[in-house]
């Protein structure tokens, strides 16, 4: 079976089944046991009848089929997981816990979430149940514990975040907003927090990934709701305090505020963007001038440091000129691994030769910057000759291997290296995360990663000097 969503889609099935002990189990672990006998593509196989013919596969499965294969829920999915307690499906996913534990711990305990189970292993409750016992108990708090602490890459937590807002919007909700750390742009967060308006159930995540956090505000206390859960101590403590100062009731609802930016304009500041709400740096009155605003996607003209698949990348030099011409950049570097990292296929002399003349075949739309990204070695030198460097248009300095210097040392030999002006226009880059927000449009910038149609590989650059 090459679905993947209906893949977890039968996982969820299977565990709501056995969880509430219905004797539907059987009949759709069956029915997936004849699907992963499935060779051709699911859609083509449900069109020629294929797929009916498979042996455990009738009419209800075929139902929850073309509800997957249409983008809906299937109905039975949603009844099953509607009777089990919300953070109850959660637990599945947790190492050594499979949905008859769950089922045991949730009937047996009566617990229905991470929380409660872990308060339940310190009580030493969970060994007391047939099956479990110290050992289980011991690594299940571990792994809870562990968990708590855990930050989660940025593009993991949004789409968690984005899938949660669909179901609850689904649910009925009439507005879902992300708001925490995800919202500030962090590039790792240790959870995901949704401003809800309207009464909804969060649907239960489909994957691992960050505790989700909803919190429901209705009408006019939404605008400082959405605030309240989207900015750091700092920024709160500073709002409260302003708010204080002017009378103006915040948290008890006694002032109705419309918008974000009526709240900052009623405690006389200019409005701050959610990127910029971890302290109060950015709180300025509103008769001093108004800040810059942040850069957005539209103000990038170009990317310097993608790889392609003449190392790691994974577009080729023609796929990633259209990816950056469909993202309306004016030019485009080409950077790929230098020799020294032969792991990531890193090219040799002639193999960067051959492609630097390739880029000058190129048309520009967008231009093509020849360039590659040297390996920075012990003692501070680059790892190609300084004749191959200088016939570039651009080179980027990184560090992969972990030299064993102190790091008076190791900086005092890269800034002499590099300042002394060996490869001509020599910039020492700073990669951008990967997962920071593209400005306005709030979604991640594309990482080099990504399949060449998803729109290959771009780290901008943030910041461009004579020393690292």
């Amino acid at each position: 079976m090459r679905h993947p969503v209906l893949v977890t889609v039968f996982d969820r099935l299977i565990f709501a089944a056995v969880v509430l002990d219905l004797p539907q189990a059987r009949v759709w672990e069956a029915a997936q046991r004849a699907l992963r006998s499935l060779d051709a593509d699911l859609a083509e196989a449900r069109a020629t009848g294929a797929l009916a013919a498979l042996r455990g596969i009738g009419p209800k499965t075929l139902g929850v089929i073309d509800d997957v294969l249409a983008g809906r829920t299937p109905a039975t999915l949603a009844a099953w997981e509607g009777r089990l307690p919300e953070g109850l499906v959660a637990l599945g996913g947790i190492p050594g816990l499979g949905p008859k534990r769950v089922r045991a711990l949730w009937k047996g305990l009566g617990i229905r979430n991470a929380r409660e189970l872990e308060v339940a292993c310190r009580q030493r409750r969970v060994r007391t149940l047939a099956g479990f016992g110290p050992k289980l108990e011991l690594d299940l708090l571990a792994h809870l514990t562990a968990a708590a602490t855990t930050r989660w890459r940025r593009d993991v937590a949004l789409r968690v975040a984005l899938a949660q807002a669909d179901g609850l919007r689904a649910a009925g909700a009439h507005r879902v907003e992300v708001g925490g750390e995800l919202r500030r742009g962090h590039a790792v967060v240790e959870e995901v927090v949704l401003v809800v308006e309207g009464a909804a159930r969060a649907p239960a995540p489909s994957e691992p990934g960050p505790p989700i956090r909803v919190v429901q505000a209705e009408g006019p206390r939404f605008a400082w709701a959405w605030i309240h859960h989207s900015v750091g101590a700092g920024h709160l403590a500073a709002l409260r305090l302003r708010a204080a100062e002017r009378r103006l009731d915040l948290d008890g609802g006694g002032h109705a505020f419309e918008t974000e930016a009526s709240i900052y304009h009623a405690l006389h500041w200019h409005p701050v963007p959610a990127e910029r709400r971890d302290g109060a740096d950015d709180l300025v009155d509103l008769d001093r001038p108004r800040p810059a605003p942040l850069l957005t996607r539209a103000d990038l003209r170009g990317a310097i440091h993608n790889h392609t698949t003449d190392s790691d990348g994974v577009g080729s030099l023609m796929a990633m000129q259209a990816a950056a011409g469909r993202h309306h950049l004016a030019w485009l570097g080409i950077t790929d691994h230098s020799r020294t990292a032969a792991y990531a296929r890193g090219l040799s002399i002639e193999a960067l030769l051959a492609q630097r003349a390739r880029i000058a075949a190129t048309a520009d739309h967008p231009a093509l910057l020849a360039g590659v990204e040297s390996d920075i070695l012990a003692d501070g030198a680059l790892d190609y000759p300084v004749e191959v460097l200088a016939s570039l248009d651009v080179v980027v300095a990184s560090v992969h291997e972990r030299h064993r210097q102190g790091h008076e040392s190791g900086n005092h030999h890269r800034k002499r290296k590099i300042v002394r002006g060996t490869v001509g226009e020599t910039m020492g880059i700073h990669q951008a995360d990967p997962y920071e927000y593209q400005g306005a449009d709030r979604r991640p910038l594309p990482h080099h990663r990504d399949e060449a149609e998803d729109d290959a590989e771009y780290d901008y650059v943030t910041h461009a000097s004579g020393s690292f």
